[in-house]
This record gives structure tokens, sequence and C-alpha cells, in this order.
């Protein structure tokens, strides 16, 4: 799912990301597509997640070009009939689960505005690792299973299993369940925000938000909601409600590391305000107003369970 820089800063249509995301979801393949023109048969419980085997994971920097995704991940939970996708989207178990308060993450130093793109996807890659070390654990108390994604850092646009993605950008690719990273990503924050700490972190914690939802049931059982919205307006409100999980599930981690990274106040409010700075309140917007994404953020760095981020319940107006 790719974030969304500020309307400001690079116009595009409102469809831009769905088609992103739906290009994902025919790389899925014709499995999750029937199940739209499926009846739901009688409910059933979800589907045991295998142990998965260990990633073939690239051992160093990548050439973007040739797109390293692991290999040996399993697939994405996906629902098998009308209540199991329910139960994904409104009772999953990663919603009861609590996150650690307290996760030791070093992170080390780095000036991005001038590291190579090596040393950012080096860095980034080390950053993910803090991410696992939050996720991990719930999403094996919930029953599920995270691979840990890899991230490509790009300096032109790049071909991937989800089309091809432009500068100034972030994904996460269902397809291929990694992490995608413009290195120029930066210069479309607002500038007063450019120099502060967690920006471009926090920016990549949505977008392993966005793992987390696929590696629990929740982004497949949206996807195909959305698919099969009866128009646009319908399927950005579905947009939204993942987009703003995505927020409170990075909120969530940023709290986690607040003190092994020595968050300060300051920090804490530059995250709020830099979700606010992210959010669209035009019509059609697909990612969320500026404070339904600071107000999802901001209820993540609040929490400790992600049962604070049920998004899918949340009335209209919370998730415009």
């Amino acid at each position: 799912m790719p974030w969304a820089p500020p309307p400001s800063a690079k116009p595009k249509s409102s469809r831009a990301v769905i088609l992103v995301f739906l290009a994902a979801l025919v790389f899925l393949g014709p499995t999750i597509l029937g199940a739209l023109g499926q009846a739901f048969e009688t409910p059933i419980k979800p589907t045991p997640q295998p142990a998965p085997t260990q990633p073939n994971l690239p051992t160093g920097p990548s050439d973007p070009t040739t797109n390293p995704a692991p290999t040996g991940l399993p697939s994405l939970p996906q629902p098998r009939n009308q209540q199991e996708q329910e139960m994904y989207l409104y009772d999953n178990p990663i919603y009861d689960q609590v996150i650690a308060d307290s996760v030791n993450c070093s992170l080390g130093q780095i000036d991005l505005p001038s590291a190579s793109r090596q040393e950012v996807e080096a860095y980034m890659n080390n950053f993910v690792s803090c991410l696992m070390e939050t996720w991990s654990e719930p999403l094996s108390r919930a029953g599920f299973v995270m691979p840990q994604p890899y991230v490509t850092v790009y300096t032109e646009s790049i071909k991937t299993k989800c089309g091809k993605l432009p500068m100034e950008n972030a994904v996460y690719c269902s397809a291929d369940q990694q992490i995608y990273y413009a290195l120029d990503l930066t210069q479309a924050l607002p500038r007063s925000l450019q120099d502060s700490r967690f920006m471009a972190e926090s920016i990549i914690a949505h977008e392993f938000g966005h793992a987390v939802q696929a590696r629990t049931g929740i982004l497949v059982s949206e996807m195909l909601i959305e698919e099969d919205a009866s128009d646009e307006a319908e399927a950005n409100q579905w947009s939204r409600r993942t987009e703003l999980q995505a927020d409170c599930f990075a909120g969530l981690f940023l709290r986690a590391v607040a003190q092994s990274t020595q968050m300060t106040p300051e920090e804490d409010d530059s995250i709020r305000r830099l979700f606010g700075s992210l959010g669209d309140s035009q019509p059609g917007s697909d990612h969320g107003s500026s404070a339904n994404r600071q107000n999802w953020v901001s209820a993540g760095l609040g929490s400790n369970t992600p049962g604070s981020c049920r998004t899918f319940t949340a009335s209209a107006a919370e998730v415009e």
C-alpha cells in the first residue's frame, strides 16, 4: 500500500493508490479473485497458519533493478467465507494482543539526505528488525506468522510486482511481501519536519503496518471488499480504513521504541504533525483527512494494544 505525500507535493489521481492496490490483488491470483464470485459457504474457523520456512534474505544492499525479494515466504491468509472475512476485519485475534511497553531498538546514526542508496537501504532494513522485534511475538500469540519484509531503496521509478512505483513514495507490496522506499521521499515532507528524527522511520512503520495487516488476513479481506465496492466513494472509504489502521499500527510501534530511542516530547509531537500533514480532506481521498491521520497515529502512540486501531468498526466521520 502506497504512502501518500501531502496533496500539494505531487498532485495525482484519487484512484492511483487503488490501482497499485489492485495490481497486488491481481497478482495474488484466481484463488482470491474467485472468492468474489462465489457464495460464502458454512462458516468455519480460520485456517491455522503453518510455521514459515526461513526466508532467503539478501545478505547485503541490493541493486534495485533486480528486486531481491526473499524466497520461501508463506502465502497471505485469506478468508474462505463471509464469517471469516468479518472475523479478520472486526474481531481479529491481533486486536487482543499487547505490545511491549519498551522494545530495545538500536537505530544508529545516519544523515539520510547525504547517505548513499546502499547506506539508506542497510539502515532501513536494520530499522525493520526493530519492527520485527516489536510485532513478531504479538502476531505469534495471535496465531499468525511474520516473515521479515525486505526494504528496497530505489533512486528512479522502479518496476515491481505491484506495478511501476514513482519517486517520492514508499509502498508495501502484497504481491511479494516487500517494502519499497524512494531515496528522495523526505523531500516531499513539509520543510519544517524534514530535519526531525523519525520522519522516514514513521513512514516505514506505516508500510510495515500494512505488512501486519497482510499477515493477519486484514489486508486481503479488505481488498476483496474494496474490489467489489459499488462505486469509487465506497472503495475509497474502505481504503481509508486500511490506511488509517496502518497509521495507528505505526504509532503503536513508535511508542514501544520511544524509551530505547530516547524519543523526546518534541519528536513525539513532530510525528503527530507529520501524519497530519499527509492527510487529504479533498473529495475522493483514499488515505484520510489530516485530522483523522493525526488522530489515528495518536491513538497508537497512546496505547499498547492493536485493539486501539479498530478502524473497520469506527464511524464514517472517524475515517473521513
